[in-house]
């Protein structure tokens, strides 16, 4: 009967021990999720009619950083938008694409916080065309 009361002390202090660390890696993970930036724009991907064409749906922008920063929206080398002394924004940009667009948010110094991508794609493509007369021919 000792025996079993022993072991049962022993299974007792390992599953408390598992449950702290599993509690202890659960706090981790929502440390390192709370402390990086959260940037996304939707959608992701604009479908125009034909390569080339403008893409000029309104996008929804959100972003989260852990405390309050100035930021600057950038595409490329051009400014957007700019936010002072703010931690998180949720807006709609209407911004008009012709190519997949990478959206940059800086702060102060030029340095890159995060980054978001939209793709633009066609629904006809360039490579496939419709061929103006039959692959065979009497003449």
């Amino acid at each position: 009967m000792i025996e079993q009361s022993g072991n049962n002390n022993n299974a007792n202090i390992l599953l408390m021990a598992t449950l702290t660390c599993a509690a202890m890696v659960t706090s981790a993970r929502a440390l390192a999720t709370s402390d990086s930036p959260q940037f996304s724009i939707s959608p992701t991907t604009c479908i125009v009619n034909k390569p080339g064409e403008v893409c000029a749906s309104p996008l929804q922008l959100t972003w989260q950083v852990p405390r309050a920063m100035d930021l600057c929206l950038y595409v490329q080398k051009e400014r957007l938008k700019c936010w002072r002394n703010t931690q998180q924004v949720s807006e709609v940009l209407v911004y008009k694409l012709s190519t997949s667009t990478t959206f940059d948010l800086k702060d102060n110094t030029q340095r890159v916080i995060a980054s978001s991508k939209v793709n633009v794609n066609s629904a006809t493509s360039k490579r496939f065309r419709r061929r103006l007369r039959a692959d065979w021919s009497v003449f």
